[in-house]
């Protein structure tokens, strides 16, 4: 089932519902003048995000100290020259420079963010085309239902909102919510 539509306050959110509860699979791709963003689901749940607003798994496992910077860089080379299909947290943990649980709150705290940086786009566009990728090569954090994320970002704007803070992703740490120090 292809869904599309404009980003109004309340229709993303919608679509995201409606395709978890179809436990859909696909790409559902979010474009307006604050970039492009893409959310991939599995039955339902989401696999992985991608923004370029929001923080890279590479980024964020090397300033949580997880991966040294010049592993990081290497791995991004070979994927490049390589061409590599299979993801950067899936590399990782093939080569074993990260733990399991370090890979998934790493994606786990990539897809938060850009869940709550899609939320705040006020124009837009967005579409799911369903799709037949080979899933089973992707670490999925426990493939999270739509809602547990939505409630996140939701506890995020929550808390910000109560910090006086204008920007809730200032307050994402790992994933959890904590205040960054």
């Amino acid at each position: 089932m292809s869904v599309s539509g404009t980003l109004f306050k309340y229709e993303l959110p919608t679509a995201l519902e409606l395709l978890s509860r179809a436990k859909s699979t696909g790409i559902l791709t979010i474009s307006g003048d604050n970039g492009i963003a893409t959310v991939a689901l599995r039955e339902g749940g989401v696999l992985f995000a991608s923004s370029h607003n929001a923080p890279r798994l590479g980024e964020f496992l090397v300033e949580k100290g997880i991966v040294d910077p010049n592993d990081l860089e290497a791995v991004l080379k070979h994927q490049r020259r390589k061409k590599v299909a299979q993801l950067l947290g899936t590399i990782l943990l093939d080569l074993g420079l990260v733990s399991q649980e370090a890979a998934e709150m790493g994606i786990e705290t990539q897809i938060t963010h850009v869940l709550l940086d899609v939320l705040g786009w006020q124009e837009g566009e967005f579409r799911f085309e369903p799709s037949e990728i080979a899933w089973d090569q992707v670490i999925v954090p426990q493939c999270q239902q739509v809602g547990t994320y939505m409630l996140r970002v939701a506890m995020l704007q929550a808390k910000s909102s109560q910090n006086g803070d204008a920007a809730p992703e200032n307050i994402l740490e790992s994933g959890t919510g904590e205040t960054k120090s």
